[in-house]
């Protein structure tokens, strides 16, 4: 719909999404269209690896990183990100994030955030609690910890060998193709 020569903001996300999709993914019945690998540079995934790791201790030793960059791979990510109404695609919403971290990190530390010890960087993560952090140019710092936490949480318990791990039998209707 176009109200006043603009479009509506869910015309603008479609219009957003097409753009991204079109610049690059292509649709697959199970195949992820773009490798997970090319989804983070290297910087990227160490610092969701490390912010994550903070919001959920084990959750970078359980594939974090590649569960997010397997889910922005999909046609369709299946992370809580779908489910909250920012007006950015989710590969943005991510990239921008990781951006935001380092950016904060750097003014706080002068050092990026995945090159700060455990300690180090739960000073810059627990920003995340304050509703105005200076410096912070990112998504709403709620809606981060929203995001990452779950994202973090899914990685770490949402797959059949956390199960184990915990000693919970895993009695799944159907069996998951693969881990996510």
């Amino acid at each position: 719909m176009i109200v006043d020569g603009l479009p509506s903001r869910r015309a603008a996300i479609r219009l957003s999404i097409a753009g991204t999709l079109a610049g690059g993914l292509t649709f697959g019945c199970d195949k992820p269209s773009l490798q997970a690998g090319q989804v983070f540079t290297a910087d990227e995934r160490e610092t969701l690896g490390a912010v994550a790791d903070t919001l959920v201790p084990g959750s970078a030793a359980a594939g974090v990183t590649d569960f997010v960059a397997a889910m922005l791979a999909e046609p369709d990510p299946r992370l809580c990100y779908r489910f909250v109404s920012f007006p950015i695609p989710p590969k943005a919403f991510y990239k921008l994030t990781l951006a935001s971290f380092d950016d904060l990190s750097h003014a706080m530390t002068g050092k990026p955030l995945n090159a700060l010890a455990p300690s180090q960087r739960l000073g810059v993560v627990e920003k995340l609690a304050q509703p105005n952090v200076n410096g912070w140019k990112g998504p709403p710092t709620a809606l981060v910890y929203f995001v990452l936490r779950s994202d973090a949480i899914d990685a770490l318990y949402g797959v059949q060998e956390a199960y184990t791990r915990l000693d919970i039998p895993y009695m799944a209707h159907i069996e998951p193709p693969r881990p996510w």
